[in-house]
């Protein structure tokens, strides 16, 4: 095997010995090919660098531009995480209202459906590294999630305000009230009639002032109905709906008449003795799909208008 002898003198140290090196040809085989491919390779990153116009500058304003655009990514998602939060409170409120409105609150599989299955590609992504990659497909997931959660939680917010509107509907259009002042003389049920001693069905309740104080109506309604009635003197009847119908008898003056559409706590008329009467009061009936049923049933707290 070749050898090459390399003597090596610091002619500026008179006492100094020659440095020698001995290079087989092995070595020095190994040492050119280290340095071509070292030659070669900055050559192709010279000319990579000038076909695609990098240059040191440029390359510092890519990667302070991919450090930007991580930094705003990561921003993004802490705004996700607070949009997270406040759907989650959102939800949270929506279940107790599901409650009050006497809906079954959904089940969290049900709310891991509303969230949709994911499958999200993108070629240009390829020619990121994969933890740049990792970040967006990340934030991409949770904008998907959001927005589907988002969907989700407004048909389940919109499904439970028409329920309450509903219930609240009902509950405004429910006589619930006694519709004037005054003590219950006659109560709801069999009794024997003032004029002719026989036992009959009283179909309403007397409520009896001698200062015939002003009557008004116990729910939302319709007047249907606003005229002299044989029996029952100067009488009003209101149609509030779901069934209900509210008869005020023995009137001495009408507030509203027929066609009008009243409130509640909405002045009507006044207490009076007009028709088959003993004296100042108000027969006041609350029918259910024409059946007569007992007022003081329908009572809430606010029994008495004042």
């Amino acid at each position: 095997m070749k050898k090459w002898t390399i003597i090596i003198d610091n002619e500026f140290k008179s006492n100094s010995k020659p440095l020698t090196l001995e290079i087989t040809e092995k070595q020095v085989t190994m040492l050119l090919s280290v340095f071509a491919i070292f030659f070669t390779t900055s050559i192709a990153i010279i000319i990579f660098a000038q076909l695609n116009n990098l240059n040191p500058d440029a390359l510092i304003g890519i990667y302070a531009k991919r450090d930007y655009l991580i930094s705003s990514i990561d921003t993004g998602n802490r705004k996700i995480n607070d949009y997270f939060t406040e759907i989650n409170k959102i939800t949270e409120y929506e279940k107790r209202l599901r409650t009050l409105s006497n809906l079954s609150v959904l089940s969290e599989d049900v709310r891991q459906l509303g969230l949709g299955g994911y499958d999200f590609h993108d070629d240009r992504l390829a020619m990121l590294d994969m933890s740049t990659k990792r970040l967006i497909e990340n934030v991409d997931k949770r904008l998907f999630q959001v927005q589907n959660l988002i969907d989700f939680e407004s048909k389940n917010v919109k499904s439970v305000n028409k329920n309450l509107l509903n219930e609240y509907d009902l509950v405004t259009h429910t006589p619930s009230v006694m519709p004037t002042q005054g003590t219950i003389t006659s109560p709801f049920g069999y009794r024997k009639d003032p004029f002719n001693g026989r036992s009959e069905l009283h179909t309403g309740i007397d409520i009896a002032n001698q200062a015939a104080p002003p009557v008004y109506a116990p729910a939302d309604g319709k007047v249907i109905f606003s005229d002299y009635l044989s029996g029952y003197g100067k009488t009003l009847k209101i149609d509030h709906g779901y069934g209900y119908i509210t008869v005020y008898a023995h009137l001495n003056k009408f507030a509203v008449k027929e066609g009008d559409i009243v409130k509640r706590h909405q002045l009507i008329g006044y207490m009076g003795t007009t028709g088959r009467s003993t004296g100042t009061h108000l027969h006041y009936e609350v029918r259910l799909f024409d059946d007569k049923t007992d007022p003081t049933k329908y009572f809430d707290n606010d029994t008495t208008i004042e």
